[in-house]
């Protein structure tokens, strides 16, 4: 910023070089503050990412079990026997009752199904409640390390020991760090506004502030951001 003040630089005339994905956050998350538009080259925004996407939908239902986007992605992530075409049933079923497909979950007793289906979607369900109750009781950031560790989202990470792997464990392990970041800060000045709510619904919010609008044009005068 000094440097493009002083000197009447261009975003283009920047390039920001790091040696491994999951360090684009940090990075991003600044010049998003900044309004300062940015492209990655040879990958993608940090939060576009699979495992990202995966585990924040695991915090959305931990606030809100009826954000259906985010109960359709995780609901049988990691694999738990509940195979898409149950999904779209109980979608279809939800629907012609005028239910929410979260509803619909939550008496899954009432419905004909496969009982090992059932018993699958019943700790599902018995799961996300539990983090429920817990976000007014923890930080952000030690409910999202419970989250990670009983969904066996961090475990099934970590135990692809491919090249993909590491980088999507390593990911995840730089959301815990922003999550931890988050809940440590004492203030947070987001323009005039100054945050102090730690809580996970908070965080959830904060990020959607972060991501939104995240298209760049082609001829955007932005920032390159590149793994080296």
């Amino acid at each position: 910023m000094e440097l493009k003040m002083r000197e009447h630089y261009h975003n283009n005339d920047f390039a920001i070089l790091y040696r491994t994905n999951a360090q684009s956050r940090a990075f991003e998350e600044a010049l998003r503050r900044l309004n300062i538009p940015y492209k990655i080259f040879g990958g993608m925004s940090f939060y576009q990412r699979k495992e990202i996407k995966d585990f924040l939908a695991y915090l959305k239902l931990a606030v809100n079990p009826y954000d259906e986007d985010a109960l359709k992605r995780v609901i049988n992530y990691p694999a738990r026997g509940i195979v898409q075409t149950t999904i779209d049933k109980l979608t279809i079923t939800a629907t012609n009752e005028g239910k929410r497909v979260w509803d619909v979950l939550d008496s899954i007793h009432e419905y004909e199904i496969a009982t090992r289906t059932k018993n699958a979607i019943e700790e599902f369900v018995l799961m996300v409640k539990s983090f429920g109750v817990q976000v007014a009781q923890k930080t952000a950031y030690d409910l999202a390390v419970q989250i990670g560790k009983t969904t066996r989202l961090i475990a099934e990470l970590y135990n692809d020991k491919t090249v993909e792997g590491i980088s999507r464990y390593e990911n995840i392990q730089e959301l815990l760090n922003s999550i931890k970041e988050f809940t440590e800060e004492d203030v947070v000045q987001e323009g005039e506004a100054t945050i102090t709510d730690r809580s996970l619904g908070s965080f959830l919010q904060n990020v959607t502030l972060l991501t939104g609008d995240e298209k760049t044009g082609e001829n955007t005068d932005a920032v390159k951001l590149m793994t080296t």
